[in-house]
Parts: structure tokens; sequence; C-alpha cells
């Protein structure tokens, strides 16, 4: 559901083409347009428990979260999307804090990946 309202978001803002819409088949991504042929993956970076999480006792550390100084898993997840799949990547930060966010950054940019990512918001 945070999927489509992200997807909504990003038309409203331009940054994703008008005709954009949920792929045909299952594994290709998160959104699709017909009209340029791209497929788009959206992917979520939590410094924390991500929100509507269902885990009861948050005071415990978020083992998913987002480590700069551990981003090896994140670097190859990219490298799919965007190397090997030839999709764009829609990075969405709500939910990270600054020292990812900065990292992900650095990493797209020595990536050379600048035109295949979309931050949001």
């Amino acid at each position: 559901m945070d999927e489509a309202r992200v997807g909504i978001d990003l038309r409203e803002q331009g940054k994703l083409p008008a005709d954009i819409q949920r792929p045909l088949k299952a594994n290709q991504g998160d959104y699709y347009s017909p009209s340029t042929g791209q497929y788009y993956d959206l992917k979520g970076v939590h410094s924390d428990w991500p929100p509507l999480n269902t885990q009861r006792d948050k005071s415990m550390p978020f083992r998913g979260a987002y480590d700069p100084q551990n981003n090896g898993s994140w670097e190859k997840k990219m490298t799919k999307q965007i190397e090997k799949l030839d999709r764009t990547v829609i990075i969405d930060t709500r939910n990270a804090n600054q020292a990812a966010i900065d990292d992900i950054k650095a990493m797209v940019e020595r990536r050379g990946w600048g035109n295949s990512v979309i931050w949001y918001p």
C-alpha cells in the first residue's frame, strides 16, 4: 500500500512518468512505465524500526537497520537492480538517519548511479 502512495507522489512531483503502473509480471520491480519501457524498484532505508512494523518491543535494536560500516548487502542489492536488471531504484529515506543517507549518496556517486536513482521524498 505504501508503494502505491510513493508512486503516486513521485508521479505528481514529475519524478515518474504519468503512465506509471504495476508491472504485468511478478519479480519485475514495483513500477513500470509503458511509454519508456523502464522498470522501477522501491528500496526503503531504515535506521530504526520501520513504520507499520508489528514488533511489540521496539526497545530492542532493529536487526535490518542500515549500517554505514557494513553496507555490502545494500550495495549488492543496488548493483543487482541497476546493473543486472536495468531498473531505476527509488530510495525511500523517510526512516533513515543522516549517516545512512550520506553513506548511500556517497555509494551512488562512487558507482556512477546518479541517473539510475530517484530519491524519496
